[in-house]
């Protein structure tokens, strides 16, 4: 077997994790992981030609978190490296957060090295990641519920090309054996043996009886992952191809999305969803919208809707029903949640303006104020040329999409008569006359982000 320095150097070359003249930012926690690879890494930097840093940050979980900055500050001194150091309290923002201690941790701890990286100019982030983290990471997966995504475990370049993992086809033991060859010393974080971490009980209780029946184990879930995450690119082309096919503006092609086969119809569906996907989401989504269903409830608020044709994802209105915004008149109206501006003027008798559909008139004699502006209600009614029209159906008639109806705001009085569907159509309710003493001008304006 190869020395570990040339493997981490093969792991570097094929995978393509550091170009040359590359400043490559080190995460040390002064472990035996980080450890080494600063070293390892240290001692490729001469023949990859690329620099490095290193960067430590203190969770503030433990009382000796600061005697390991400082371990790791003369480390990187006793090399002539550039040192740079933070801090977080993890436990205070966990509290607070109700989140877990875990989560927090990495999220701050990323933010910090990201942070590092933007301000002193480093290409790359380097973690010490090895392959028994690799096998941890899969197994934690599969027992939290995965897809092919999961199984492909840590990869050796992450973060859209950003955070590298040079030790990621090196066993821990072989890390250890490596510092005791070379009588490097590393802090051992206590915490690592804690069963209270879910990892931690993989670590010491599940994988050691794995590896006494095979114990290529974490080599073969290694080989295994390569494979899956070649499968699982060539797949999201795929359905990545046909997703952009369905797409009709802001719709999705039903009748093409029910020719599709399962595989792409649980993918695209992820996409669509995002982050309030779900394997059983999904499931019943795919189901149900292949049923007809017309309406089917996403998360909160949240719903696929389809006529036959085509589905989309329609939201609630961003106000509450109950909720209205009054009219400054004469004056300006901002709506900042669509981006709304309504600017009202009074002026004598008939004003000589274009009207069109973003600029209305009304007979201020005739108005009942104060006015109003709110969203759709059920039952709501509109007066026209021809008498009153359904809200719904005035939008189906000017064949206003489904999943736009809700954002359109309603100018209405003070009995509640819609005056104007803002931006679509004024209703016949206090038109202008021969006899009109005072006008109501308003002009509405979407300020598009």
């Amino acid at each position: 077997m190869k020395d570990i320095v040339s493997r981490v150097r093969n792991t570097i070359l094929e995978n393509d994790l550091i170009g040359r003249g590359e400043k490559i930012l080190l995460a040390v926690s002064g472990g035996a992981d980080s450890t080494a690879m600063l070293y390892i890494m240290h001692e490729l930097s001469k023949d990859l030609n690329f620099s490095i840093g290193v960067a430590s940050f203190n969770h503030k979980i433990r009382e000796e978190a600061s005697y390991e900055i400082e371990f790791v500050r003369n480390i990187a001194k006793s090399l002539n490296l550039q040192f740079l150091e933070g801090e977080f309290d993890v436990l205070k923002a966990a509290k607070k957060a109700k989140r877990s201690v875990e989560d927090i941790a990495r999220e701050k701890r990323y933010e910090f090295l990201f942070g590092i990286k933007e301000k002193y100019g480093f290409q790359k982030i380097s973690v010490a990641h090895n392959l028994d983290d690799f096998a941890e990471t899969v197994m934690l997966h599969l027992i939290k519920g995965t897809g092919l995504s999961g199984l492909i475990g840590i990869k050796p370049i992450s973060f859209n090309g950003i955070v590298i993992h040079p030790l990621i086809e090196i066993e821990k033991q072989e890390i250890e054996e490596y510092l005791k060859e070379r009588n490097i010393t590393f802090i051992v974080d206590f915490t690592n043996y804690s069963l209270d971490y879910l990892r931690n009980r993989i670590r010491h209780q599940i994988i050691p009886i794995i590896l006494s029946v095979n114990p290529n184990f974490k080599s073969e879930v290694y080989n295994l992952s390569k494979v899956i995450q070649e499968d699982d690119e060539f797949l999201n082309f795929i359905s990545n191809r046909d997703l952009s096919a369905l797409k009709i503006g802001e719709e999705f092609s039903l009748i093409s999305f029910k020719g599709l086969p399962l595989f792409e119809k649980r993918r695209i569906m992820k996409a669509i969803l995002g982050e309030s996907a779900s394997f059983e989401r999904i499931e019943r989504i795919i189901k149900e919208i292949c049923e007809m269903k017309r309406k089917v409830n996403i998360a909160k608020d949240s719903y696929f809707v389809q006529n036959g044709k085509t589905f989309w994802i329609e939201q609630k209105t961003p106000f509450s029903l109950d909720k209205e915004h009054s009219l400054v008149t004469p004056g300006k109206t901002a709506i900042n949640e669509i981006s709304l501006e309504i600017f009202t003027e009074i002026a004598e008798e008939r004003p000589q303006i274009k009207l069109d559909k973003h600029t209305v008139l009304f007979d201020l004699e005739k108005v009942s104020v104060p006015l109003k502006i709110r969203f759709r209600k059920k039952g709501d009614r509109v007066l026209i040329e021809n008498g009153t029209k359904k809200l719904q159906d005035l939008f189906t008639d000017l064949k206003i999409k489904e999943g736009e109806r809700h954002k359109i705001p309603l100018l209405v009085d003070a009995n509640g008569n819609i005056l104007w569907v803002i931006g679509i159509r004024r209703s016949s309710l206090a038109k202008l006359s021969e006899s009109t003493k005072k006008s109501l001008i308003l002009k509405a304006s979407f300020n598009k982000a």
